[in-house]
């Protein structure tokens, strides 16, 4: 449980993470403050930026995230991405504070395993991989996390444990992540890097 907590919180700013039970991925955003027409707006916006994502044009994604956050600060799905994005493009401290805002808009295991992906990031392989841990302790696995974030989550872990090599939970990881459908070309890339690494 210790490397757990100090996993997430070694990253993240002190009080901003706010107390209580760390399973709780709940939104406390109102959507009653944006109009229909600019939900539906925010939508388009995120999916262009998960394009931009996928052709590695991560500036480009970054900059819009960054637009559709100024307006919905504590939209925990752009922040993740946003997050990502920054990571690709080197900007660790930035992405650091998005984790933060995730884990204020009270998605908190997410925020979590956000925290493990810069944790990787910046090279603190063996904290990412305690915490990487300690969540999916947590999570019982990753059932209790919506079919999307399970292959992200699982992904994050893998790449964490593989990086500090404990490469049977990364194989382990990568292959749980890899028998959902609709798996994403990023987490194939990963798993096949890895098996490689391994050869």
């Amino acid at each position: 449980m210790r490397h757990f907590v100090t996993g997430i919180l070694c990253l993240m700013v002190a009080g901003l993470l706010p107390a209580g039970d760390l399973m709780a991925d709940h939104e406390h955003h109102d959507g009653a403050h944006h109009s229909h027409q600019q939900v539906a707006h925010d939508g388009s916006q995120l999916q262009r930026a998960r394009h931009l994502q996928r052709h590695h044009e991560f500036a480009r994604a970054a900059k819009l995230l960054a637009e559709l956050i100024e307006r919905d600060p504590l939209n925990s799905e752009a922040q993740l991405l946003y997050a990502d994005v920054l990571l690709h493009d080197g900007r660790v401290d930035e992405a650091r504070a998005a984790c933060v805002r995730v884990a204020v808009s009270g998605a908190h295991t997410l925020a979590g395993f956000c925290a493990v992906q810069v944790l990787t990031a910046a090279g603190e392989y063996d904290r990412a991989f305690n915490s990487a841990e300690g969540l999916m302790r947590k999570v019982n696995g990753y059932d209790q996390l919506q079919d999307g974030a399970q292959i992200w989550a699982l992904e994050i872990a893998a790449v964490a444990a593989w990086k500090a090599g404990h490469m049977q939970e990364a194989e382990k990881w990568f292959s749980d992540a890899t028998v959902f459908p609709d798996v994403p070309h990023s987490t194939e890339q990963a798993y096949a890097e890895f098996v490689s690494s391994r050869e």
